[in-house]
């Protein structure tokens, strides 16, 4: 699980490094949110590796906690730009930013059960009080909705190779959280790494997409 998470880690920081790099030559604002995304999810993968060298802190379960809630409403919001759905992006984008700014305050102010955060490996939201973990759901949920529904779509509408690897990507990462839940700890990190590297393969390759959309609405 060490070595794992620490090969998650590192192609999960050169995917975020290639996408800085992509969209800093050729700008979109779709690109933002993929970017804040990619980062989230290199630190939780960070953050799972180190604790397993050396436990939980609070406040790195903290920002893993936080980080990994956001990142799915953020990739489902690239999905919206991406897709061209402005006034629902914008209307998802002010849900997020506010939805975030009370999850931050509501952690901050939380206790954490320090017995658990000793023990190393993967212990989920359940060192988290019940009303902190409601949050969520409730950035996954919509987030997950508009990233497979939307991938999806492009797929399906406009026989696009990009939305079937985002889809299902984000279907195999999805299902790493599950199994755990089977006490499979090993799905984790390897769904995971397949997941964000199918997500990355079909966000490379999303400006060429993004200019055939904009000429088949056109």
């Amino acid at each position: 699980m060490f070595y794992l998470w620490f090969l998650t880690t590192f192609i999960a920081l050169v995917l975020t490094i290639i996408l800085i790099n992509k969209a800093s030559k050729h700008f979109a604002w779709h690109y933002l949110p993929w970017i804040v995304a990619f980062a989230s999810f290199s630190f939780c993968s960070f953050a799972s590796w180190t604790s397993y060298l050396t436990g939980w802190t609070p406040w790195l379960y903290k920002g893993w906690y936080v980080a990994g809630a956001v990142l799915v409403a953020l990739m489902g919001l690239g999905q919206m730009l991406f897709l061209k759905l402005n006034k629902w992006s914008i209307l998802f984008s002010v849900y997020i930013g506010l939805l975030f700014i009370w999850f931050v305050w509501s952690i901050l102010h939380a206790p954490v059960d320090h017995q658990l955060l000793t023990r190393q490996g993967e212990i989920g939201g359940s060192a988290l009080p019940r009303d902190v973990r409601l949050f969520s759901p409730l950035f996954t949920i919509p987030g997950s909705l508009a990233l497979i529904g939307g991938a999806f779509y492009s797929a399906l509408r406009h026989k696009s190779k990009e939305g079937w690897l985002i889809g299902l990507g984000a279907l195999i990462l999805a299902s790493g959280g599950t199994l755990v839940r089977f006490d499979i700890q090993l799905a984790l990190p390897i769904a995971n790494l397949i997941g964000i590297t199918m997500i990355f393969l079909g966000t490379n390759t999303s400006s060429l997409s993004s200019r055939s959309l904009s000429a088949t609405n056109a």
